[in-house]
């Protein structure tokens, strides 16, 4: 993996915070991706600064609320200054991954997840967090994708973010062995990199 990764650099951009993840092109792809489909309660795992779900809300009716849930304090404070007027916000948890969220209340879960396999040095930061994922790049999206049945109401739609440095074919059989279909798969090319926002749909 490089250092020109698209995520690395747009997290040492000057100019923007040095603890919340900015918006970048891998929220714009997510954004894509769940328009057609959110609805219902929408929850937003690792929300950073709220971006993608004010978008989100500024452009469906079809989502009734909306909750974003991150282990980053800065980010929850970032979400709730954006959307503090925004009265489908029911709320944003500072919480890990999935854990804060109850059985069988969600409807759309949108997340954009640590996807770069560790290996380069981090930024000297405190959003280190927000690139680095295991050696597989699969660190966080594996065990938010394992509790996504408990999560999903039936019918519900998942939409998850991967990159061309995350392991795909552990990814794939993740997937297979799962109790989701995936729908469809958007792809965006920033640079040298591709970028995945995997449409997946729980079983009825």
């Amino acid at each position: 993996m490089g250092e020109d990764s698209h995520r690395r650099r747009l997290a040492r951009r000057r100019g923007v915070s040095l603890t919340v993840y900015p918006p970048g092109a891998d929220s714009a792809l997510l954004l894509e991706a769940a328009t057609p489909i959110a609805r219902g309660v929408c929850c937003e795992v690792g929300v950073g600064s709220g971006w993608v779900l004010d978008r989100l809300l500024q452009g469906t009716a079809a989502v009734t609320s909306a909750v974003g849930v991150d282990r980053n304090p800065d980010a929850c404070a970032a979400t709730v200054d954006r959307m503090h007027a925004v009265p489908r916000l029911a709320g944003v948890a500072w919480a890990d991954r999935t854990r804060a969220i109850g059985a069988d209340t969600v409807d759309t879960l949108l997340c954009n997840p640590p996807y770069l396999p560790a290996g380069d040095p981090a930024p000297d930061d405190p959003i280190a967090g927000a690139l680095d994922a295991g050696a597989d790049g699969l660190s966080m999206v594996a065990p938010v994708l394992a509790d996504l049945p408990r999560i999903l109401r039936p019918g519900g739609h998942a939409v998850i973010i991967t990159s061309g440095e995350t392991d795909q074919d552990r990814w794939a059989r993740l997937l297979a062995r799962s109790t989701l279909e995936r729908q469809q798969r958007r792809v965006r090319h920033v640079g040298g990199e591709a970028l995945y926002a995997d449409v997946l749909r729980i079983y009825d």
